[in-house]
């Protein structure tokens, strides 16, 4: 039996670092583990949860349990109102036999994330060369455009993070709010419209919703583990390794080779593409066209090509997202490794490179990737402040995104040469009323505080280096 303090360790992110991630497997193949097994609520399959009431040490457990539960990020917080403890009159928390199953079922999910995220970034290092080499060898080798591809792997928080969004977004916002959404307009949630959904969160807040003991047992189903599970959770990770082509020049020219290049290798069946997406503005140039994808399709089969709005950034965000099944061979056969794939030009890569700072802060992530001294960097210049205060006002959030969309134009237009770049100077943040932004999210501003950020990151990874 695993002792509490391991168990916590084990499965808490502290906001720091994250040492649980650095645990030992006890198997080789990680894949085929039992979830359980690494669980935390392991000791839960003692509690007899068809009684009426738990003893006090197993109230114990299941309480330790919940307030770890939380941490894990697994369940929001209107679906954790339901499993939340009476306070008894000695102050002690009460949990009902059907909240500690539900409980018990959501850790060992969690768990079983954890343990994948921890696999796939295995397979991630261990063949991100490889696929990197793949796409060297697509555009012509170190002779050709094959020289400017780059590559990164995903880690395991993020990926674990991944794992955790889908979940909510295919499971718990889906499966387990219809039980819930059943039982009040009696229907499934996806047949709300979207004032019922957020009414039926208002209810659940309000305490104004109560389930039974078999709605407790339908929520437990919806973290039963299968094989169909782990494989569809595999293939929420679609960028596990990460490529792209960062291009000197983006011109027409080199546009056209770009193109000559993976037109060769799908129709060799060297690529295996499945998704194709032109992220863009309306009036910016993408670096593939929309008819060679439309070809693509009809080459491959399932290929999917995105030309709805959904590829139409507010804030012209540009660049050629091409999702791949990498073949990987090894001593066991053909191992299948999903890739993303981008095409950018070397300004473009860095504009979207540190406009995601403010990205990752309305996501709400750790921006500061754990390492105490960009928190403090970042807590003294304000960033984090300076973003919200931004994107809570509607009239300034549109200016922002009119000014970026600005900014995306001028530099493709620049590189593809279809305008007199005179005619369209250099976008200015003043000029659309954010002057007292200009300090920190001009895209001047961000570029100073990205190289900041990377001298701090890399004197913080060198002294760790050297203590171990």
């Amino acid at each position: 039996m695993i002792s509490a303090i391991n168990l916590k360790n084990y499965i808490s992110f502290p906001k720091q670092t994250i040492p649980s991630f650095g645990l030992s497997q006890q198997s080789d193949n990680k894949l085929e583990r039992t979830p359980s097994k690494d669980s935390l609520a392991i000791k839960c399959n003692y509690i007899n949860t068809k009684k009426s009431k738990l003893s006090q040490q197993e109230m114990q457990f299941v309480s330790n349990t919940f307030n770890l539960l939380k941490k894990t990020n697994i369940l929001p917080e209107h679906i954790l109102y339901f499993l939340k403890p009476k306070i008894d009159a000695k102050g002690r928390e009460i949990f009902t036999p059907s909240q500690a199953n539900v409980i018990d079922a959501a850790m060992k999910k969690a768990v079983h994330f954890k343990n994948l995220a921890i696999s796939l970034e295995t397979d991630a290092k261990k063949y991100g060369k490889t696929c990197a080499d793949q796409m060297v060898d697509v555009f012509g080798g170190e002779k050709g455009l094959g020289k400017y591809i780059t590559y990164r792997v995903k880690g395991r928080r993020s990926i674990y993070d991944k794992l955790i969004k889908e979940f909510n977004d295919n499971k718990i916002n889906t499966d387990l709010m219809s039980v819930i959404s059943n039982k009040v307009f009696g229907c499934s949630m996806d047949d709300l419209d979207k004032d019922d959904k957020e009414l039926l969160k208002l209810y659940i807040k309000d305490g104004e919703i109560k389930l039974d003991s078999k709605d407790y047992q339908k929520m437990v189903q919806v973290f039963k583990h299968t094989s169909r599970d782990h494989i569809e959770s595999i293939n929420w990770i679609k960028d596990l390794v990460g490529t792209r082509l960062i291009l000197p020049k983006g011109d027409k020219k080199e546009l056209e080779l770009v193109e000559k290049y993976l037109d060769k290798a799908i129709k060799k069946g060297e690529l295996l593409p499945t998704r194709v997406s032109n992220y863009h503005a309306n009036h910016i140039l993408p670096y593939i066209k929309h008819d060679t994808a439309k070809l693509w399709k009809q080459i491959i089969p399932g290929l999917k090509v995105v030309e709805t709005a959904e590829v139409r950034k507010k804030n012209g965000y540009t660049t050629t997202q091409i999702n791949i099944v990498h073949k990987i061979s090894t001593k066991n056969g053909i191992k299948d490794l999903l890739g993303e794939f981008q095409i950018r030009t070397q300004e473009l890569n860095y504009i979207g490179d540190v406009e995601h700072l403010i990205y990752d802060i309305l996501q709400k992530k750790d921006i500061s990737k754990g390492i105490p001294e960009l928190k403090e960097y970042y807590d003294k210049i304000g960033i984090e402040k300076a973003v919200k205060e931004l994107f809570n006002d509607k009239k300034k959030e549109q200016n922002y995104f009119n000014y970026e969309r600005a900014m995306y134009y001028w530099v493709r237009n620049k590189e593809t040469q279809t305008d007199n770049s005179r005619k369209y100077p250099k976008p200015r943040l003043h000029e659309y009323g954010l002057e007292e932004y200009w300090r920190l999210l001009s895209f001047d501003s961000l570029r100073r505080i990205d190289e900041k950020a990377n001298e701090i990151k890399k004197r913080y990874y060198e002294r760790n280096k050297l203590e171990k």
